[in-house]
């Protein structure tokens, strides 16, 4: 889908291998010396470009917590791939971000694609490992500090967290939640019947943070 994104832009480049990461980082690349190609010919794409990166990033951390016990050549030069992929669509997701101009237009076009599943999965791997990019990628990355990929793809939770205040949308409250995480459907989410301050995308999380926290928090509101 890369190459499909890339042919679209109408770019001729020469791609080593013919290779979806290659073309997704010529493009990365080249947006950050034209801003006129990013605002001309990327942003228009935007939903397609998010949608490729939730594929590419769900196939990535669907199985952060089993790493692959193949460490074979084949297996290498396969994640390799996949982190450039990973890193230079989210580089042209965060420089779309630092368009002040167009920032109503860019979550907009998360919003019609699949930002808001790529947001829950983000968030998924932060909380299951401590940062938003999959450990089997980081472990094989080539392209230099994941980390920078890893506030990248932070900051796409941004979008959603603006793009929730225009539609009224909820996170769960349990902080630890490896389910839903965020609301894509105005109220889906149940409140709490007691306070009707907090709300959640299950009964399991809902059991959960009651006992962590929203207990004591849920009985102090009730006195005041």
């Amino acid at each position: 889908m890369a190459m499909v994104l890339f042919r679209q832009f109408k770019i001729s480049h020469e791609l080593h291998g013919g290779c979806p990461s290659s073309a997704a980082l010529v493009l990365e690349l080249l947006c950050r010396n034209n801003p006129e190609l990013l605002t001309e010919q990327v942003l228009p794409k935007l939903s397609l470009l998010v949608e490729v990166l939730e594929i590419a990033y769900s196939e990535a951390s669907s199985s952060f917590s089993d790493p692959p016990a193949s460490t074979s050549p084949v297996q290498a030069i396969d994640d390799e791939q996949q982190d450039a992929l990973c890193a230079a669509l989210a580089g042209l997701v965060a420089q779309l971000l630092a368009l002040g101009d167009s920032l109503d237009l860019v979550i907009k076009e998360v919003a019609r694609s699949k930002g808001v599943a790529l947001c829950k999965r983000v968030l998924r791997c932060k909380r299951a490992t401590g940062t938003a990019y999959p450990p089997r990628l980081a472990a094989s990355s080539a392209h230099g500090d994941s980390r920078a990929t890893a506030q990248e793809l932070e900051a796409l939770v941004q979008v959603w967290e603006k793009m929730a205040k225009g539609f009224d949308l909820k996170p769960c409250s349990n902080t630890d939640c490896q389910g839903e995480i965020l609301e894509s459907v105005k109220k889906t989410f149940k409140k709490c019947s007691a306070c009707g301050m907090v709300q959640y995308c299950s009964q399991s999380c809902q059991r959960a943070h009651w006992r962590k926290e929203h207990k004591v928090e849920c009985k102090a509101m009730s006195l005041k």
